[in-house]
């Protein structure tokens, strides 16, 4: 941490909003009841969506909101499809033919 800083790599600008904000709401957050239940739920989705954005990317995540903003186009589906395979690096020429 000292060497972050003394690199000064350290933005303050960029690092005040956030413990301004962050120090109060984890307080406020860490006050409320919640029930055992409903917070297990909270915990699964919170972690399962951090998951898949630190597995897959960010680009899966982009690739599905610009889906959900383009799906007026004629063929959408086929676009989304392509763009999942092109992630995944799927098509042809990556078979082999057994030789």
């Amino acid at each position: 941490c000292f060497n972050y800083i003394k690199a000064g790599n350290l933005n303050v600008k960029l690092l005040t909003p956030y413990l301004i904000g962050s120090i109060p709401m984890a307080f406020i957050g860490g006050s409320l009841p919640v029930d055992k239940k409903i917070f297990e739920i909270i915990l699964f989705l919170v972690l399962a969506i951090a998951y898949l954005i630190i597995t897959m990317g960010w680009s899966l995540l982009q690739t599905f909101m610009e889906y959900r903003l383009n799906r007026h186009e004629q063929d959408p589906e086929k676009s989304f499809i392509e763009k999942i395979k092109t992630y995944f690096n799927f098509s042809n020429n990556n078979h082999r033919d057994g030789a």
